[in-house]
């Protein structure tokens, strides 16, 4: 049995939770290497990871909204679209903060 499609609701939460997640790690990134050096080459390639991570959730999240809206839902689309959005958000899997709707989802993939 397949699992349900998630809520626009549930991805826009869960897109946002992973762009403050990696907006907070771009900080304190940032907080760690001295201010004369935050445009520099190495630390400009450090923060492609978490500003990477963001981008990739703002553009599942906004195509899988698409989808869920769409007449008639594709629904093997908007499950891809969602396991990418997932994936984008594993790395804060156990955050007080995980949005509800994709809490369950994201344990059942980690195996917890």
């Amino acid at each position: 049995m397949k699992s349900p499609l998630p809520t626009v609701d549930t991805v826009r939460a869960l897109a946002a939770f992973v762009q403050a997640r990696t907006e907070e790690d771009v900080e304190h990134l940032l907080r760690l290497v001295p201010a004369y050096q935050h445009d520099s080459p190495g630390v400009t390639k450090l923060l492609r990871t978490p500003r990477a991570l963001s981008r990739a959730a703002d553009l599942a999240a906004r195509e899988l909204e698409g989808e869920l809206l769409g007449d008639p839902v594709d629904e093997n689309a908007a499950r891809l679209l969602w396991w990418t959005l997932l994936n984008t958000a594993h790395p804060f899997r156990a955050h007080p903060d995980v949005p509800a709707g994709a809490r369950e989802t994201l344990e059942t993939i980690a195996g917890t």
